[in-house]
């Protein structure tokens, strides 16, 4: 993958859920810029160094050889194969479940 799309991919849903914070730099703001940063940015930094996604087997060919990371990407290279045959429902729906829930909680 081209490292200027592998960037895009990262910085896009970060960016957008950025949009949604109130900048104050208070303990809440840095706690929903975490939140915000391991459900967007992680799951696709984790996928970007995974390549070779077979669809059939479910899995990938990693960089780092952990277990726990490769099951990590695995699962949201599913999650976005699931949503491609869902018209992308099940990706809006991720975005607005984790941006309500911060909401809420904070």
């Amino acid at each position: 993958m081209n490292p200027f799309t592998q960037l895009a991919l990262v910085v896009a849903p970060f960016g957008i859920s950025l949009l949604f914070l109130e900048w104050d730099y208070s303990t809440v703001f840095y706690s929903k810029l975490l939140i915000f940063f391991i459900a967007f940015a992680m799951p696709t930094i984790a996928m970007s160094f995974c390549t070779g996604w077979n669809a059939g087997s479910m899995s990938s060919n990693c960089v780092f050889k952990s277990k726990f990371f490769k099951e990590y990407a695995d699962a949201y290279y599913g999650f976005i194969f699931v949503s491609s045959f869902a018209m992308g429902i099940p990706i809006v729906l991720y975005f607005a479940v984790v941006i309500g829930v911060t909401n809420w909680i904070f």
